[in-house]
This record gives C-alpha cells, structure tokens and sequence, in this order.
C-alpha cells in the first residue's frame, strides 16, 4: 500500500498539485481508491471522493461547489466526465504522468487544522452538501471511538460501507491509527457479508438498518452477526422492532451518527 501510495503522490507532486489543491475522485470503494486517498494526505491535497452513482444534475453540482484542480476516475468512467473543463487523469494511467524519472520534493507538513477531505453528505433536503474536515477532525473523532470501543490490534473490521462517505472513510482512518485489519468489501451484498464474517476474523462492523435487517433475513445470518465483537448502526433511523429482536438475540449493536 505505501509504495503505491508514494507512487501516486509523486504523480501528483509532478502533475503540480499543492497542498490544499482539491482532487475530485470519482472511484468505486476499491483498493485504488485507499490509496488514492492517502496520496492526498500524503502531500497535503484535499481528497474529495464522490460516488459513481450520483446523477448528472448532482455531479455537475458537485463539480461547481468543490471546484478541484484535477479530477481522478478510470477508464470505465471516463467518459462521464469528459465535458467538464477540468484537467481528468484516469488511475492507470497516473503512475505514467510524471515527467522522467525525477522525484519531486515533498515538502507537506500537516498541520491539525488543514482541510484533508470533502465529504458530501447524503443529500436528504436535496443536493449533497460538501463538508470539509481537518485532520483533527478526523482525529479528535477516532480518539473518541477508541475511548469507547478500545480497538485491539486483533480486530478485523468488515467495511462494506462507501469510502466516499464518512462511515466507510473513518473506518480507513480509525485502522490507520489504532493498528487493525480492513476487509474492504466494493459494495454491499448480504450473503457475500455473510460469508465473509464466517471465512475471516472479522470482529466489528458498520452497517445502516436495511443492510443489518438483509443480513438477518439469509440464513445463517444471525449466527454470524452473533459472533462480532460490535456492529455499529447508523446512516438513518433504526426501527425500534429491529432493535428489540437485536437486544433480544444480545447482539452487541452500537447506535452511532455519523454527522458528516
């Protein structure tokens, strides 16, 4: 992971991206992604991950309200974003765009109070509202998990939640902190959580009400959610007849609110 995250900031360095330039990534919740990511911190950029299923209308929102200085997609999507005049690099083609062999200085410090990500919220009252977080954003709220669940080096945290919104980036950040394994899953699908939570030490996971009530309606479900150490619940309201069969069956549910 470090190599390719050195890799592509020493594209961006030589691309002439700055600290506190805005990248637009435009990526499904793949491994490609993580690493874009951390390039970003790596040299100060603001990493500005959105989701592929947005509509037009919101992508073009979007673009308007972050104004980046370089989009990053792949090739799949590239041509969803031709039309905007904003210089666009697909990911396979990053680690060639440098110029030469030559490595570029990285001179980035941080700092706690430097913006390292946007974060659209959910677009609930309409279009998505671009959050900017800091670093100590980031980790005042992990310190905080921590206080409260006491991550262990152990631990195998099931991410099947977006990196483009909050529940699946502050996953990536609390292990990158505290130590532990990510099991990244690109999308959410109930029998494949499933079969992961019997075939790796998963231990916690974060899930919205509707994915924790799929994965209770397959078989062999509960057995598997039982066998967690917590499984955070958020995104939305929980009905309260899923939170009384999951007391009753002595899950071990967290209620979190993510609040972008």
């Amino acid at each position: 992971i470090n190599e390719m995250v050195q890799m592509y900031a020493q594209s961006l360095l030589s691309g002439n991206i700055h600290a506190k330039d805005k990248i637009l990534i435009y990526l499904p919740s793949e491994i490609a992604l993580v690493e874009i990511i951390l390039a970003c911190f790596e040299i100060g950029a603001v990493a500005v991950p959105i989701s592929p299923n947005l509509t037009e209308i919101e992508l073009s929102a979007v673009i308007d309200k972050v104004q980046p200085k370089l989009i990053i997609t792949n090739w799949k999507y590239k041509s969803v974003l031709t039309s905007y005049p904003i210089p666009l690099i697909p990911i396979e083609e990053l680690p060639n765009s440098s110029s030469g062999c030559s490595v570029v200085n990285n001179t980035y410090r941080k700092k706690m109070d430097d913006v390292c990500a946007i974060i659209l919220t959910s677009g609930t009252t309409g279009i998505p509202k671009a959050v900017q977080l800091t670093y100590g954003n980031f980790e005042t709220s992990c310190a905080n998990w921590n206080g409260f669940l006491q991550f262990e080096e152990a631990d195998q945290f099931l991410c099947c939640l977006p990196l483009n919104h909050i529940g699946g980036l502050a996953v990536l950040i609390r292990g990158l902190l505290f130590g532990f394994s990510i099991n990244l899953l690109a999308t959410f699908d109930a029998e494949i959580v499933n079969k992961v939570i019997r075939d790796y030490p998963i231990s916690i996971i974060s899930l919205v009400p509707t994915m924790l009530r799929r994965i209770l309606l397959i078989d062999g479900g509960l057995d598997s959610l039982k066998s967690l150490r917590f499984i955070l619940l958020g995104g939305g309201p929980s009905p309260g007849s899923l939170l009384n069969f999951c007391i009753q069956e002595k899950l071990h549910i967290i209620k979190v609110y993510g609040m972008t």
